[in-house]
C-alpha cells in the first residue's frame, strides 16, 4: 500500500512538469525577445503625404531610430505608389550599413532567449531582420 502511495505521488509530480505546448513556447519565446528588445513597439505619427513620411523616415534614421523610420517606410509601402517606394528605396539602401547594425544587435540580444525559444534562429529572423526592397539582411548564427 505504501509503496503504491509513493509511486502515484512520483507520478503526479512528474505529470505537473510537462513541457509547454508549441503555442505556449512560441510565446514565451515572442515575449522574451519583444522584452529584450524594447524598441519593437514604437508607434509613429503617419500622415497622408508621403513625402511627410520619407522626410520622418529619414529624420528618424539620422536620429538612430530604426525602428520608427521603418514603420513610416513600411506604411509608405503599404499606401502609396511606386514614385514613393522609389524614394523609400533610397533611404533604405542609403542607411543599409545602420540597418544591418541594428539587426546584428538585435540578434545578439535576443541569444538570451535560448532557453524559451524552440528555434531561436528561425525566431530572430522573423523578429529581428528586415525585409524591405534596396536592403540586405544579416544572415543570424545559431
Amino acid at each position: 500500500m505504501r509503496l503504491a502511495i509513493l509511486i502515484l505521488a512520483a507520478c503526479s509530480a512528474t505529470s505537473s512538469n510537462k513541457r509547454p505546448s508549441s503555442a505556449e513556447a512560441a510565446e514565451g519565446c515572442q515575449a522574451c525577445l519583444e522584452s529584450h528588445n524594447p524598441t519593437a513597439n514604437v508607434v509613429s505619427d503617419y500622415s497622408a503625404d508621403g513625402q511627410l513620411d520619407i522626410d520622418r523616415a529619414a529624420a528618424a534614421f539620422e536620429a538612430h531610430q530604426v525602428v520608427t523610420a521603418m514603420r513610416y517606410l513600411d506604411f509608405i509601402r503599404s499606401r502609396f505608389d511606386a514614385s514613393y517606394l522609389t524614394l523609400a528605396e533610397q533611404v533604405v539602401a542609403k542607411h543599409d550599413d545602420q540597418l544591418r547594425a541594428f539587426e546584428s544587435d538585435c540578434v545578439e540580444r535576443s541569444k538570451t532567449c535560448r532557453p524559451q525559444c524552440i528555434d531561436l534562429v528561425a525566431a530572430t529572423a522573423r523578429f529581428c531582420l528586415i525585409d524591405f526592397p534596396g536592403h540586405t539582411s544579416i544572415t543570424p548564427d545559431p
